[in-house]
């Protein structure tokens, strides 16, 4: 049973202290307070960590291809800087393979549960941390199918953009969950985006002479290739009453994962679902 104060840097903690051994920590800069103390990374309130008495001194604990900082919260005037020690770990483990804030950059789509870890790529990678390693398409499939909570998910594309385990929220349902998507948090209803894809699949099927994915989920009308069969059929307006309402079920939040320069893409799994219905559907006769 977990905590359900949980935090991601909590969670991404318990599975990497399995497999990376602790990093060396100069004994003058540990502290153990019984005055618990909010961390500057992760903002939690821990009462083990380190400290490091000036901000020049915090390049002891950023590596140089973390460029996030902007996200931290630095205090004037304080008598030292406080890093618990897990984000500490997280920020400066190593083992014979691979240095882990490294390893956080090799991924740009990474599920973390306290047991295992869950990551995308888009050639062979040699895991180095004991992840299981997918490709990149395989990650719409968990999206649809989450682990079993608790767990986090972030993706980001910029490879030197710094870990993101401390702003990932932990999910404790696979029916509504939570994906850290760069600096933004996007909450997935999931049976409500099974429902979405499926009604999709239903207006393309009906509708197959003008209308694809892409104009479901990206363009509207008068800019599909289709255009001219519209046209032709006087389909427009139909076509757009269509769209229009269909679009308007879909949360703002949602529509970056359906763009087409979206990292999360949807539409192997939407034209596995129409080629389906299809099949079914002369089947029938």
């Amino acid at each position: 049973m977990y905590n359900q104060f949980l935090t991601g840097t909590d969670i991404v903690y318990h599975y990497f202290s399995k497999v990376f051994p602790e990093p060396k920590i100069s004994e003058r800069s540990i502290i153990t307070t019984d005055n618990h103390t909010k961390c500057l990374i992760c903002r939690q309130i821990r009462k083990r960590g380190i400290i490091i008495q000036k901000k020049s001194d915090l390049s002891r604990i950023f590596s140089s291809s973390f460029n996030d900082t902007h996200q931290i919260y630095f205090k004037p005037d304080v008598p030292y800087y406080f890093v618990c020690h897990k984000c500490y770990f997280l920020l400066k483990a190593k083992n014979n393979k691979i240095a882990l804030n490294n390893w956080f950059s090799s991924y740009k789509k990474t599920i973390v549960t306290p047991n295992e870890v869950l990551a995308f790529h888009s050639s062979k990678n040699e895991p180095k941390a004991g992840e299981k390693i997918y490709k990149q398409d395989k990650f719409i499939d968990f999206i649809l199918e989450p682990p079993e909570p608790p767990f986090v998910i972030y993706v980001f594309e910029k490879k030197q953009y710094g870990p993101m385990f401390w702003k990932a929220r932990v999910s404790w349902s696979k029916d509504l969950f939570y994906i850290q998507f760069y600096e933004n948090e996007i909450c997935i209803d999931r049976p409500f985006l099974l429902s979405l894809l499926n009604e999709g699949v239903d207006i393309v099927l009906k509708y197959k002479k003008y209308l694809n994915y892409f104009s479901l989920f990206v363009n509207d009308i008068s800019a599909t290739t289709l255009t001219r069969k519209v046209r032709e059929d006087n389909m427009q307006k139909e076509l757009e009453d269509v769209l229009l309402h269909f679009k308007q079920k879909i949360p703002q939040e949602y529509m970056y994962l359906f763009s087409e320069s979206s990292t999360i893409s949807f539409y192997d799994y939407f034209q596995t679902k129409l080629t389906k219905k299809k099949e079914e559907a002369l089947n029938v006769f």
